[in-house]
This record gives structure tokens, sequence and C-alpha cells, in this order.
């Protein structure tokens, strides 16, 4: 259900906008933001990975080309370093404003219908969770034991991984290219 309540802008008329909205529709229009809001960080919070690895893997190829100078490498290994910072620096606040959201939708959600549909705490969450992860045990038996084994592990923790590899890998080539032997040429 969604209402579209329009508030008196400077210069419209009395009658383009809802007098006297009550709490109830207040309610729906806040159920109503909070949930293309939730929405909207969902799908930005899978693009921050995405983009991260796009121009980490570019970088990569420069810093670890054997024709590559030294400057360029060193160049693109702290610009891989500081896209990976960034990255995780725009993940983790893009997942606490999820997290704000999601609290907050929960809360609106109780108030308007008395239950969440929200809460992945709840037991028909649970069930529902249960019931996918089962599905598919139906067709093929080595994807089920893929599938089962993947399933509960966390994709966050595994980017934030993947993102301090960067940041490894990084000054690993700024060490080799100013301290070490340089590992990238053919002998």
């Amino acid at each position: 259900m969604k209402i579209n309540l329009r508030f008196k802008l400077p210069g419209e008329d009395e009658e383009d906008r809802v007098a006297n909205p009550t709490k109830n529709e207040l309610a729906i229009v806040k159920y109503n933001s909070l949930s293309e809001r939730r929405k909207h960080f969902d799908a930005l919070f899978w693009q921050i990975p995405a983009l991260s690895l796009g121009g980490q893997a570019f970088l990569l190829s420069i810093a670890l080309n054997n024709s590559s100078r030294t400057t360029a490498r060193t160049l693109s290994a702290l610009l891989g370093i500081f896209i990976a910072f960034v990255s995780l620096a725009s993940l983790s606040r893009i997942r606490l404003y999820e997290f704000t959201i999601t609290k907050m939708l929960v809360e609106a959600e109780v108030k308007l219908f008395g239950y969440s549909f929200s809460d992945n705490k709840s037991e028909e969450w649970k069930d529902a969770w249960n019931r996918a992860a089962e599905i598919p045990r139906q067709g093929n038996k080595i994807m089920h034991k893929i599938f089962s084994r993947l399933y509960p592990v966390q994709s966050y923790p595994i980017w934030v991984l993947t993102q301090v590899l960067f940041i490894s890998v990084g000054i690993f080539i700024i060490g080799n290219s100013f301290f070490g032997h340089d590992l990238f040429t053919r002998t």
C-alpha cells in the first residue's frame, strides 16, 4: 500500500496537498521511504566490490607487468592500496547504514502491521532460508554439496579479506620494486 502525501511548497495552491495527514498515513510514508532506502543501500553495497575489483585488476595488470617501469608499478600499487582502503571504508559505512535502516524498518513494520517482514532473526525467516537451502537437493547432488557448504558463508568478511589481500599485494609490489629483487621479470 503506497500513499503519496504532498505537502505545500511555496507557490502551490492549498488543494494540491493533503490536509492534516493521519498518524497512520505518515507511518506508511515513513515505511515506504525506509523500504526504498534499504533497497538503494542494498544495491549500492554490491556495486562497490564489483567496481573496486575491476579497478584493482587493471592496476595489478600494470603493477605485475614485467615491462612496466618501477615508477609505474609503484604508482599502480599505491593506487590499488588506496582503492582498497576506500572500498573498505565505503563498504563498512554502507553496511552500517543498511543495518540502521533495517532496524528502523523492522520497528516501522511492527508498529504498522504488528509483525516484521524484514526481521531476518524471526522463525519464519529462518524456515524460509532453510527451505531455500534445500532446493538444490532436488536437482544435482554435486551442486547440493557445493551449495550446502557455501550458503552459510557470509560475503562481507570475504570481501574484507579480499581487500586486505589487495593491500598486502600492493605493499609487496612496492617493497619488491624498491628493496628486493625484481621478481616480475623473466630471466
